[in-house]
């Protein structure tokens, strides 16, 4: 709603001496640049962490849409002043979803959300084999799918990402 990406990194130095490096980020859409932050310095102690928040205004992001799961890159690069940078690669997609009244809304757009859960796999699966169970789900017109008994591999979340479906934790 704000129109902006919000990056928060916690920088943790594991050392024994204080370490300054500098932190940057860059937003990849299909592995061109599409947004980058200025770089900053951050300085941390020894055996200490340091929180790091940046903001840039992005008001023509794609979203993420149930429909139209559109995914970016946003890569972050930590390098101190002596070793080797660190870089880190998270994937993304612009979405917010929040409660008004009665109502559910996914990035400005109400939903009425119809879900379906099930029980975990027994054995491990291919990734083809998780698309084609979420599609499943979705063709069956739900818009959420629900993880029963525990958190599942990490598979799923991604590909639930890719196919444009919400992914509901039990608590």
């Amino acid at each position: 709603r704000n129109g902006q990406l919000s990056v928060r990194v916690r920088v943790r130095n594991e050392s024994t001496s204080p370490v300054t490096a500098t932190l940057a980020h860059r937003v990849l859409d299909q592995g061109v640049p599409a947004l980058t932050f200025a770089p900053q310095d951050v300085s941390v102690a020894a055996g200490e962490t340091a929180d790091v928040v940046v903001v840039a205004d992005w008001p023509d992001a794609r979203l993420w849409d149930l429909d139209h799961p559109y995914l970016y890159h946003l890569e972050t690069t930590l390098t101190p002043s002596v070793g080797a940078p660190d870089t880190l690669t998270t994937r993304f997609g612009f979405r917010e979803f929040w409660p008004a009244g009665d109502s559910l809304f996914l990035n400005g757009i109400k939903r009425t959300l119809r879900a379906t859960s099930c029980w975990p796999p027994t054995g491990p699966m291919t990734r083809a084999a998780i698309r084609q169970v979420l599609l499943d789900v979705k063709a069956g017109h739900n818009l959420a799918f629900r993880l029963h008994t525990q958190p599942w591999p990490t598979l799923w979340y991604d590909v639930a990402d890719e196919v444009g479906l919400l992914i509901v934790e039990e608590a």
